[in-house]
């Protein structure tokens, strides 16, 4: 795969829980990029000039479009920001409500699941240290 090629070549290295996501880390900085068939996103917690030098670069390797710097929607999944408060929610709502009109089963009842619906995820439950991340 091409863009195998040319992210192993710039030291990004495979995430082992997901082939699709590839992680460069420098110190306390990470660049993660991830894609699926035609979407591919971008994420950076370097200074904010960094995104567009990343965008740049694979843009003068494949051909891309840019839609915008902020995600809002992808792979069915709804991604809102606060970032006063540093958080990030995800939410599949929309891509569910799809899913249901497409099998025409918008008046299905809710059963409820053994599962807690709502969790909070922090740094602890997350590797500890690159190695278990990266291949």
């Amino acid at each position: 795969m091409e863009i195998d090629f040319y992210l192993s070549k710039t030291n990004f290295q495979k995430c082992i829980f997901d082939n699709n996501v590839y992680i460069k880390k420098y110190m306390h900085n990470s660049n993660i990029i991830s894609f699926y068939v035609h979407d591919l996103f971008i994420f950076t917690n370097y200074t904010r000039n960094m995104l567009p030098k990343v965008r740049e670069w694979l843009k003068s390797k494949f051909e891309m479009r840019h839609k915008n710097d902020q995600l809002s929607y992808g792979l069915g999944i709804e991604v809102t920001r606060d970032k006063n408060k540093r958080i990030i929610h995800l939410n599949q709502s929309k891509h569910i409500t799809n899913i249901f009109k497409r099998f025409n089963m918008e008046n299905s009842k809710p059963i409820h699941t053994p599962l807690k619906t709502i969790f909070k995820l922090t740094k602890d439950q997350g590797p500890q240290s690159n190695k278990k991340v990266i291949s």
